[in-house]
């Protein structure tokens, strides 16, 4: 007690947190302009903008994390309004309406129960079965709001591994478990074969999925690894040429391939359809004749996965691409218009458009920093040279040695057991994305 009335750390950081980092009203005012793709001089945009406690509920959601008790507890920040325990909440997403069981704000590792959140806080939720990071929930009469923009991460799957239960008994009891885990992670994926049953499960490293299955086995998931497999992507390296395909008694699509980048926004070209910011790729409209709400819409979304899920070279998955439709005439009345009469035109013109602009295969980099004792230095640099990787830098630091240096991730596997051994413990290293480069020319970057 002494110790802390004479230095009162604790007083001093929270009230330094106060003063330099802007409350929720005066952030949300130049903060909702730049990430809600909404009307903000509308009813809903004004609330948000404001920060209104009186205006409609609307939330987003920041994490998902499974809970034996509760189901999913779901973390959202409440943007508008006031959030009501077991008031109905629409999930843009989904569509679908759900009331909460539980609402509160976390202290810690407790859960503090309340009857209401008002607008500015950060809550958590129970009781939502279909709930994940990204999505928008908002209340009964302001369904048309258009969703919050998702939390972005930039760090993608790099590495596959199949996966099989260490009991073959337990087969039919894991996919469940496995992916309410991997909805709490968006590095993760995972994905299992209708046609063969095999599962796969993708993350960011072999030390990412190593940690994830140790965190599954907590929870009394058990699964053996099967061999890694990399990820290899596939990329433009200039923007293509527009390209038209379909007319007559079908769909026309006029359509223009990019190559997206940090200084390129989605927003600049039109108005979004699609958006997958972990691979940089999107689909926009220019042409004014759609709208993200039109019920044809869906099926444009869906043809634009399939062309950025299958590149043209290898028929892997492309990143940093951008599909710009210029002009479109959709015939579409339902029921009798297929969905191959609205979408193969799309498909074709997109991929028309993508081989102009010569794409090619990339393979993943890590960047490791090492430090280790001087004498463990030249052991290390070997280990890293027959991997095939790049020393980029050594320097000192008092009695240690740091070592900055990256690898392709295909030749990763192995080397945290490498390292340890080699030097008996002694070096420690972190690890993180290194980039892409072009697979027969390890020179070139693309990150």
């Amino acid at each position: 007690k002494t110790l802390a009335s004479r230095y009162p750390v604790a007083r001093v950081v929270l009230d330094s947190i106060i003063q330099a980092i802007p409350g929720p009203r005066e952030a949300q005012a130049y903060r909702i302009p730049r990430f809600w793709r909404g009307d903000t001089t509308s009813e809903a945009g004004k609330a948000l903008a404001h920060c209104d406690p009186k205006g409609p509920c609307i939330c987003l959601v920041g994490d998902v994390q499974p809970d034996r008790h509760a189901s999913t507890v779901a973390a959202v920040r409440v943007f508008s309004g006031t959030l009501v325990r077991a008031r109905p909440l629409r999930n843009v997403r989904t569509g679908k309406e759900e009331k909460s069981l539980q609402i509160g704000i976390s202290m810690s590792k407790t859960r503090v129960d309340l009857p209401e959140v008002p607008a500015g806080n950060l809550a958590f939720i129970t009781g939502f079965k279909d709930i994940a990071v990204g999505d928008t929930l908002v209340e009964k009469g302001t369904e048309g709001v258009a969703p919050m923009r998702g939390l972005q991460y930039p760090t993608e799957p790099v590495v596959t591994y199949t996966i099989e239960p260490a009991r073959l008994s337990e087969l039919g009891a894991i996919q469940k478990p496995i992916e309410e885990f991997v909805a709490t992670d968006p590095a993760l994926e995972f994905e299992m074969s209708e046609e063969t049953g095999e599962m796969l499960l993708s993350g960011a490293g072999e030390l990412h999925i190593e940690i994830t299955v140790e965190k599954l086995a907590r929870q009394g998931i058990n699964v053996v690894l099967g061999r890694p497999m990399v990820l290899v992507r596939e990329q433009l390296t200039t923007d293509g040429e527009p390209s038209e395909a379909g007319g007559s008694s079908v769909s026309m699509f006029r359509v223009q391939a990019i190559l997206t980048g940090p200084n390129r926004s989605q927003d600049s070209f039109g108005v979004v359809i699609d958006l997958d910011p972990v691979s940089g790729s999107w689909i926009v409209d220019a042409s004014g004749r759609l709208s993200p709400y039109d019920d044809v819409v869906e099926w444009i979304r869906e043809a634009f996965r399939s062309v950025s899920h299958s590149g043209p070279v290898k028929g892997e998955r492309m990143r940093r691409l951008g599909i710009v439709i210029q002009k479109c005439d959709i015939k579409y009345e339902a029921p009798e218009t297929s969905w191959r009469e609205v979408t193969q035109p799309l498909i074709d013109a997109s991929r028309a458009s993508i081989m102009s602009g010569r794409p090619i295969v990339l393979e993943p980099w890590i960047r490791l920093e090492i430090s280790a004792p001087e004498e463990h230095v030249g052991t290390l640099t070997s280990i890293l040279v027959k991997r095939k990787g790049q020393v980029l830098n050594i320097d000192s630091e008092r009695s240690l040695f740091r070592i900055e240096a990256e690898i392709p991730v295909r030749e990763s596997f192995g080397l945290a057991n490498e390292i340890r051994t080699s030097t008996s413990g002694w070096a420690t290293w972190g690890a993180k994305s290194g980039g892409y480069r072009d697979i027969r020319d390890p020179d070139i970057r693309y990150d």
